[in-house]
């Protein structure tokens, strides 16, 4: 899935028509769980994630091979530890925060092992499942189909409007 999550990250930087010295960053929620020190357990419900982080110049990351962001995206997914985890949410506590532009910013996240047609929260399996609007629209998430999970997978990506087309001519255009 690291090839498609970049595939699709490098349309939407083309789409965006960033100066090409221009640094951006792709971050990866990585499920802290077992990371931490003692991981936790089974019986552990909720969320449990840091995002790590890869930044690099637009035009490293257009005309380098594929398989030199896919192993950056690795390093930075591996070198996630628990003292990793425990210094990410000090500085979620400080007063001093920094996010960077948005624009510069892709978060992707793989939904593809959350099935959401088998969710069941006590009283059966739902009966549906909708697609909401997220809060972060620089964010694109793989997903299975809503429609049929087993005929294929969804891509939920932010753009704006007016860069669409040309995020559809990148994406068609693949090679």
């Amino acid at each position: 899935m690291l090839f498609a999550n970049n595939y699709f990250i490098q349309a939407r930087v083309k789409a965006l028509t960033l100066d090409p010295q221009t640094n951006i960053c792709l971050q990866f929620p990585v499920d802290s769980r077992s990371r931490l020190q003692p991981p936790l357990g089974n019986n552990f419900t909720g969320n449990a994630f840091v995002l790590a982080s890869v930044s690099c110049l637009v035009k490293d990351l257009l005309e380098q091979p594929l398989h030199i962001t896919i192993q950056k995206i690795q390093e930075a997914k591996d070198i996630i530890t628990d003292e990793y985890i425990k210094l990410y949410t000090k500085a979620l506590e400080s007063s001093d925060k920094f996010f960077p532009s948005m624009r510069e910013l892709t978060i992707v996240t793989d939904w593809l092992k959350f099935p959401p047609h088998a969710l069941d929260f006590g009283w059966g399996k739902v009966s549906s499942v909708a697609l909401l609007a997220t809060p972060v629209p620089e964010t694109a998430f793989l997903m299975p189909s809503l429609e049929d999970p087993d005929e294929g997978f969804l891509v939920r990506i932010g753009i704006e409007g007016q860069e669409v087309q040309s995020f559809i001519g990148f994406f068609n255009d693949f090679n």
